[in-house]
């Protein structure tokens, strides 16, 4: 059966885009750092568990280093803004993915504003 151009091929976008990702690692000078990729859940959620294991997964396949952060359920929505700041100022982290679901007490849309445009990697900054 032929296919069809109006269904777009998930796995093979994703192996194009991590084989792109390779390619560009390699060009870097041996010297030089990318940084790191912090993924940040909130809370004990095992299907969070279970979603930054395959982005670890797929970091490692790369070649990106990847730093798992959790913080407990009962964090104060001022420390985790005030963790997110702190990892806005941290040249050694370039990207940062901020885990959902998150405790109710928590609002997620201030804590997407709070991290830098710049290290956004799902782009939900507002």
């Amino acid at each position: 059966m032929p296919e069809d151009h109006r269904y777009l091929d998930g796995r093979a976008v994703r192996d194009r885009i991590l084989s792109e990702i390779v390619k560009e690692l390699r060009t870097l000078p041996a010297d030089k750092s990318i940084g790191k990729l912090v993924s940040i859940s909130i809370g004990d959620i095992p299907e969070v568990a279970l979603y930054i294991r395959n982005q670890a997964n797929l970091a490692v396949k790369v070649g990106i280093p990847f730093e798992q952060v959790q913080w407990s359920a009962d964090i104060s929505q001022e420390q985790a803004k005030a963790a997110l700041v702190k990892l806005n100022d941290d040249s050694a982290v370039t990207g940062v993915i901020l885990q959902r679901p998150v405790p109710d007490h928590i609002n997620m849309r201030t804590l997407q504003s709070a991290i830098h445009p710049l290290k956004d990697v799902e782009g939900m900054n507002p």
